[in-house]
C-alpha cells in the first residue's frame, strides 16, 4: 500500500511541476459515453414512475442500452429509485 501512495504522490508532483494546475479529469480521446444521456435518464425515470415493478431488462430494451448502464442510471443518476432507508408509517 505504501508503494501505491508513494507512486501517486510522485505522479502528481510531476504533473504539477510540468504545468498542470488542477486534479480534475482532462478531456480524453476515445468514444464518448452515449448510453447515460439526459434523454435516457428521463425515459427511465418516467417508466419507473409509471410502473414501479418494471424490470431492468424492459428499461434497457426501451432505451436500447445495456442492463449494466440501466442499473448505473437507477443507482447513481437517480438514486432516489433505490431507497436508502425504509420507514414505517402506521395508518
Amino acid at each position: 500500500m505504501l508503494r501505491q501512495i508513494t507512486y501517486t504522490v510522485k505522479y502528481w508532483f510531476r504533473e504539477f511541476r510540468g504545468g498542470r494546475n488542477s486534479t480534475t479529469d482532462e478531456v480524453r480521446s476515445g468514444r464518448p459515453s452515449d448510453a447515460v444521456t439526459e434523454d435516457n435518464v428521463k425515459k427511465i425515470h418516467e417508466m419507473v414512475l409509471a410502473d414501479r415493478k418494471v424490470k431492468v431488462r424492459e428499461l434497457a430494451d426501451a432505451t436500447k442500452i445495456s442492463t449494466e448502464r440501466t442499473r448505473h442510471i437507477l443507482g447513481r443518476k437517480k438514486n432516489f429509485f433505490i431507497p436508502k432507508e425504509v420507514t414505517f408509517h402506521p395508518t
